[in-house]
């Protein structure tokens, strides 16, 4: 999903997304953008033949390709630095409030979701884990371009693409999820057959009435509410950075040439020099406490 988000843009699809692979060049059309799974796992292997994360490559064999070997926050961040896409790391080994809850981790993802475009993914302050602004009245959603997160905890891993603060002040992150089942209505749903109240049945039910489905059932699929009591011990967020000018007012991703998988695309990370890109070989993270 990280990679959708770069070459999903509309200024993306302006330029062919080529593999290369042995000095061959292949032109993907544009139905073909993303990167199959056959091909993110032969770009982790890329990454480990260039020496990024030796560690883990080890303890993969420096195979994957062909396997269902699970990979994690380390193999994303060297399939993404290996293409050139600036990438940081923070680490959650224990629960930062009572009953195991990740008050620091939330806080964390709420404060990349209301920072301007170009701020990286960083460590909350340690007086600031519960302290979530409520919008205007007038303003119940707010757009952002922002990339994705990767959240990673033991076994699974989702991408998280927004939060939302309930009146409670409690959050649930938005958030994609493989192992979630939706409605088989979801991919043609259009506007008009989605109820715009809130259902009074908490979304128990898919039919709202009047021939509509109800918004806050088909919504259950992409939230998650971290309660106590039903949070892993341990997470890793991992966000990508980079793709945007400070201060640009465009609030969207800058122009970006052909990205090209099995090789370094030196235009996705702006200010990113090689002595940079070379260190980012060894993967780094800082760790929430």
């Amino acid at each position: 999903m990280m990679l959708s988000y770069v070459v999903g843009h509309p200024v993306a699809h302006q330029n062919d997304i080529q593999d290369v692979d042995d000095e061959v060049h292949v032109a993907r059309s544009e139905s073909s953008l993303i990167p199959t799974i056959t091909e993110l796992q032969r770009q982790i292997e890329f990454a480990w033949t260039n020496g990024f994360d030796p560690t883990g490559a080890s303890q993969l064999n420096h195979k994957v390709v062909g396997t269902k070997k699970w990979i994690g926050t380390t193999e994303a961040w060297s399939a993404l630095c290996s293409l050139g896409i600036r990438c940081s790391i923070l680490d959650f080994h224990a629960p930062s409030g009572p009953d195991g809850a990740h008050p620091a981790m939330l806080s964390a993802i709420y404060n990349y979701f209301r920072s301007p475009a170009w701020s990286p993914l960083a460590a909350p302050k340690w007086n600031d884990f519960s302290n979530y602004e409520q919008h205007d009245a007038d303003q119940k959603i707010i757009r952002t371009s922002k990339p994705p997160l990767y959240m990673q905890h033991q076994g699974h891993s989702r991408t998280v693409i927004g939060i939302e603060v309930l009146t409670t002040e409690e959050l649930n992150l938005l958030m994609f999820d493989s192992s979630r089942w939706l409605h088989k209505a979801i991919p043609t749903l259009r506007g008009e057959f989605i109820s715009k109240a809130c259902s009074p049945s908490l979304g128990s039910k898919a039919a709202a009435g009047n021939g509509l489905l109800d918004a806050q059932y088909l919504l259950k699929a992409f939230r998650l509410h971290l309660n106590s009591g039903k949070t892993k011990s341990q997470y890793q967020l991992l966000g990508i950075s980079g793709l945007y000018h400070q201060g640009d007012s465009s609030n969207g991703p800058r122009r970006r040439n052909i990205l090209s998988l099995l090789t370094r695309n030196t235009s996705l990370s702006i200010g990113w020099n090689d002595e940079e890109a070379e260190q980012s070989k060894l993967v780094t993270s800082t760790r929430v406490t």
